[in-house]
């Protein structure tokens, strides 16, 4: 597997975890806007909750972002007193540059 790949099944895994489901947009010309890109989806109503005004729009890295900030923050309403590394373990909360 390409690294891509593994970080893909990694997103959809946590957003699995979260009610969500990782969507990939379906375009197939590389000059489209949305190729290669993707968006998050929660299943039980159809709507979307990480997309652009057209449809997907973020980055595979933009995702993973998204959903380790959900994660810190679920942990953090759940178990104030943990520390989130301990927990997580491999999963680092994104630096601001």
């Amino acid at each position: 597997m390409t690294t891509t790949a593994i970080t893909e099944t990694y997103a959809r895994r946590v957003a699995s975890q979260h009610g969500l489901a990782l969507r990939k947009s379906r375009a197939r010309n590389p000059l489209a806007i949305e190729y290669g890109t993707y968006g998050l989806v929660e299943p039980a109503t159809n709507s979307w909750v990480l997309t652009m005004p057209y449809g997907y729009g973020y980055t595979l890295d933009e995702v993973r972002d998204f959903l380790a900030q959900r994660h810190y923050a679920f942990l953090s309403e759940r178990e104030p007193e943990a520390e989130p590394e301990t927990i997580i373990g491999v999963l680092q909360p994104p630096t601001k540059d």
